[in-house]
């Protein structure tokens, strides 16, 4: 059974592929006709087909070094962590940073901030940087601060902060923009192309054809390495970083550039932080730190002339927002170059868009912005958010999102259909092969 995911959710039983397009979808009958003689009849013996996956929020390079990285989700102490850390540690080249974490100190039995000197006795040999669960903040020992110059004298960068202790030393916690520090030392092409190739072929067992992709140039260089080579499995929509805006603007860049396979996206902007480290910009204290209500990354000024700049240049905004003042701000900044009708070429986005005012949901529908919320982050609707929402996010709702004649022939093949079973066990479906322009580039 093939889910279309046309308007009705209609099912068909063939799909006729010529190229890296559909040009048939019905009966078998219709598709072999379509076809034409001499076709290849592949039969995936009574299997569910959907729509390719896109994931509209990942940072591949991230997840790719994560695969290869110590991993803290799940640690309930610091005594845990540590263990682990060590144990990674013993694994690695003399010399090579210690990557990974994803640490949430809120979980663990004592939820204190971690230290540099906690660190430095389990790592005493290489620096070692590792970040939150959510990205925004980052515990480093002595050998990352000192081969990253940063000292007691080191300001803070705009929009971040180095955590000092009582004697003005920094206490190894790195929060917001503090964390970018590090990406010049991991940007390395050669280091990175194999990686991420392999992060892709993981993605593509799930059923991924496309992905947004967050990360910064380094990325983007191993996507055309790879794509040069001939072995890129997976389309890119690819973002541009704040850092790259100026220069993007210059080289005449614009959103919708390139191709089907690898295609320029917006600029991703940051207004505020996260929950998890109380600095998403909100109207109200938060509960448990009265006095705190996070704070905002960009200022609203600078937003503003980000805002029009990028407008003026052709590129469209996709910008982090998580706490309802900057969900609000964002908004304001938004209003003032969008018309309210939903036909304007540029499509801009909200990542994540947690905490909005009841007013600011209605501003969001009448100026045609995309709420991008992250399906883990939905209770229904997900299949839609991984199919036709990011196609339209993209520009490219007559190219994915649905097996129709002209469009992409980019599916999932399932051992189950997902719209007959009970949505807890969604997460248990096994994926026998996934297609990407026609060819099987995934199979179990």
């Amino acid at each position: 059974m093939i889910r279309t995911l046309d308007d009705d959710f209609g099912t068909v039983s063939a799909l006729a592929v010529r190229g890296e397009r559909i040009i048939a979808a019905g009966s078998a009958e219709e598709c072999v006709t379509a076809a034409g003689p001499g076709a290849r009849h592949v039969d995936l013996g009574g299997a569910t087909v959907i729509p390719g996956l896109t994931d509209s929020h990942i940072h591949t390079s991230m997840y790719a070094r994560d695969l290869v990285s110590v991993d803290l989700r799940k640690t309930k102490s610091l005594d845990i962590a540590l263990d682990l850390i060590r144990t990674h540690a013993a694994t690695l080249e003399p010399g090579a940073w210690l990557l990974g974490g994803r640490w949430d100190s809120n979980r663990w039995d004592v939820p204190v901030l971690p230290d540099r000197r906690s660190l430095d006795h389990a790592v005493p040999d290489r620096p070692a940087w590792l970040p939150t669960i959510d990205g925004h903040t980052a515990w480093v020992n002595s050998a990352a601060l000192r081969a990253l110059g940063i000292d007691r004298t080191t300001p803070n960068p705009p929009g971040g902060r180095i955590d000092r202790d009582a004697d003005g030393e920094p206490t190894g916690i790195m929060r917001e923009t503090a964390t970018h520090l590090l990406d010049e030392l991991i940007a390395d092409v050669t280091v990175l192309q194999p990686l991420l190739r392999s992060a892709l072929d993981r993605l593509l067992s799930h059923g991924l054809t496309s992905i947004h992709g967050i990360d910064g140039l380094e990325a983007l260089h191993a996507f055309q390495a790879l794509r040069k080579a001939g072995d890129l499995p997976i389309r890119v929509h690819k973002l541009i970083r704040h850092a790259d805006l100026t220069d993007a603007i210059d080289s005449g860049l614009a959103t919708g550039d390139g191709d089907s396979w690898i295609r320029t996206g917006p600029v991703k902007l940051f207004t505020d932080g996260a929950v998890g480290s109380h600095s998403c910009f909100m109207s109200h204290d938060f509960a448990d730190e009265p006095g705190n209500h996070g704070h905002a990354v960009t200022a609203l000024p600078e937003l503003r002339d980000l805002v029009h700049n990028s407008h003026n240049a052709g590129i469209a905004i996709a910008a982090h927002a998580i706490g309802d003042r900057a969900n609000h701000d964002l908004i304001d900044a938004f209003a003032e170059v969008l018309s309210g009708h939903h036909e304007h070429r540029l499509r801009y986005r909200i990542e994540h868009a947690q905490y909005l005012q009841h007013s600011d949901v209605k501003r969001i529908a009448r100026l045609g912005i995309i709420a991008s919320m992250q399906p883990k982050h939905c209770t229904a609707t997900r299949l839609h958010c991984y199919t036709t929402a990011p196609a339209f996010a993209s520009y490219e709702e007559h190219l994915k999102g649905r097996l129709r004649p002209g469009m992409m022939a980019d599916f999932a093949v399932l051992a189950d259909d997902p719209f007959s079973m009970d949505p807890s066990e969604l997460h248990q479906v096994k994926v026998h092969s996934t297609f990407v322009g026609g060819e099987v580039r995934w199979c179990s």
